[in-house]
């Protein structure tokens, strides 16, 4: 079989590879991503050429502040600690092929790792963009700053709200426009996903969130706390919810804008006379 050759540059902001039978495109900036084969009708299912997203398990601790039930490293549950040192990181990252464009980084809590943003500047300096997702503790107005330089997106697993929502404030308040949610869904936290949606809806601190991502849950043993949501009639209930929330919020933006415009209009009528 002959092999495919390819070839992998940047212009601007993007990133791209380009081949007979296989194609894409990453915008840098803003997380797009497209991928065609031939024609841009073909919709391949996986890269010959390499993995372009690598996931990357940096942490495990046994004193995780955020104490997770669902943890599928089960960290502050007597996990040891362990951390990836910067030599070892470096040298997993130089094994991968030039498709790579993004590297999600797994950990514990966002000071556990003293590597962790020295590995991230390395990727961002190397075309890699660099994201992670925290608990959402120990968050300062100093990291958020530092992420938002670095960081393509950031990701807030919904543990503790208040701790997640001041974090998500922090976050966008610093200029992370790529700031989620994670949220993991099972049947004992269905319930409360609906109230999450309403406080998406209504909180300040998550006015400028970018997104809410439900994270199916799966059990790794039999004494699993949590059980799946697979029933796609609640999925679909809940989505449909959303929706709604969604849609309520914008039409009250566009009454708000429309009765600013309405005031400054008067205003400058007053003023003209």
């Amino acid at each position: 079989m002959k092999q495919m050759e390819a070839i992998i540059g940047e212009r601007g902001d993007e990133k791209f590879l380009m081949s007979p039978d296989y194609k894409y495109v990453f915008n840098k900036k803003t997380g797009f991503f497209a991928r065609w084969g031939k024609t841009k009708e073909d919709d391949p299912q996986w890269s010959p050429f390499g993995p372009e997203i690598l996931d990357l398990e940096i942490s495990t601790s046994a004193t995780c502040s955020g104490r997770c039930k669902f943890c599928y490293k089960k960290n502050a549950a007597g996990q040891e600690n362990h951390n990836m040192t910067f030599d070892e990181f470096v040298s997993i990252f130089e094994k991968f092929p030039k498709t790579l464009t993004q590297i999600a980084y797994g950990i514990c809590d966002i000071d556990t790792n003293p590597d962790f943003f020295r590995m991230m500047e390395y990727a961002k300096e190397h075309g890699v963009i660099p994201n992670y997702t925290c608990n959402g503790h120990k968050i300062t107005t100093e990291i958020a700053k530092k992420t938002s330089e670095i960081c393509g997106a950031v990701a807030v697993s919904l543990v503790t709200k208040e701790s997640s929502y001041n974090a998500i404030k922090m976050f966008t308040d610093s200029g992370m426009t790529q700031c989620n949610i994670h949220y993991m869904l099972s049947e004992e936290t269905y319930d409360s996903a609906f109230e999450v949606v309403d406080e998406i809806a209504a909180d300040p601190r998550l006015a400028k969130l970018n997104a809410i991502v439900f994270l199916q849950y799966k059990p790794k043993n039999k004494e699993a706390d949590f059980h799946s949501c697979v029933n796609p009639d609640r999925y679909s209930k809940l989505m449909k919810y959303w929706k709604k929330e969604m849609l309520i919020m914008v039409l009250i933006h566009v009454l708000v804008l429309l009765l600013w415009e309405s005031l400054k209009a008067e205003k400058i009528r007053k003023d003209l006379q």
